[in-house]
């Protein structure tokens, strides 16, 4: 966990139920990190990406809507 308060840390873990808790917070400030860098503000998020730019982004569950971005994208990258 680089830049985490526990880094460099050694835990002391005597239970299974601990030591999940310990990897979900791990996973948790991770997706965090992921959320931000990408601008999720909501769940589900889809975000079109080309080389490192967002192209696109459908926020919700909008079954429609993302189909249509998905066509857009492949119809685009096929011209």
């Amino acid at each position: 966990m680089a830049g985490s308060s526990e880094e460099g840390q050694v835990l002391s873990i005597h239970s299974v139920d601990a030591w999940n808790d310990v990897l979900q917070r791990g996973n948790e400030s991770k997706k965090l990190s992921v959320a931000q860098d990408w601008a999720v503000e909501a769940m589900p998020t889809f975000v079109f990406v080309k080389e490192g730019t967002i192209l696109g982004k459908v926020v919700g569950a909008k079954k429609d809507e993302l189909q249509q971005t998905i066509e857009q994208h492949v119809s685009s990258a096929n011209a």
